[in-house]
């Protein structure tokens, strides 16, 4: 696929260099150009990478392993045992995986089902 985006961009580029002689136009060098444009290849590597240091490991990307105790919903069982609030499970949360997107009703939803599968969870 990198094979014909660069024959299709040098075949555009001497279609304009013969446009501009044909015209009387200015000294056009496809040949300068031809081999500056990088490939499909090197263009998603680049995109793949830039989305990975804005946004963490993409799907098919090997992911750091998450020391065992140290999850979002490992945070939240571990606090809903104790007297600790919704804000302040929040704010564990949130300062061990800042980029969580755990919120109060994702809290008691946890806290519903570990009552439901028996565990002292106290209300809030």
């Amino acid at each position: 696929m990198a094979t014909k985006t660069v024959r299709a961009a040098a075949v555009s580029f001497a279609a304009v260099e013969s446009f501009i002689d044909m015209v009387g136009g200015c000294d056009f060098d496809a040949a300068i150009y031809e081999n500056t444009m990088p490939s499909a290849a090197d263009l998603a590597a680049a995109a793949k990478s830039d989305m990975e240091a804005a946004f963490g490991p993409m799907a098919g990307s090997p992911a750091a392993p998450v020391p065992a105790g140290t999850g979002i919903c490992s945070i939240i069982k571990q606090m809903l045992v104790t007297t600790a609030t919704y804000h302040e499970i929040l704010t564990a949360v949130y300062a061990a995986h800042p980029k969580a997107s755990t919120t109060a009703k994702s809290i008691a939803s946890i806290a519903r089902d570990m009552r439901k599968q028996g565990h002292n969870v106290p209300k809030r």
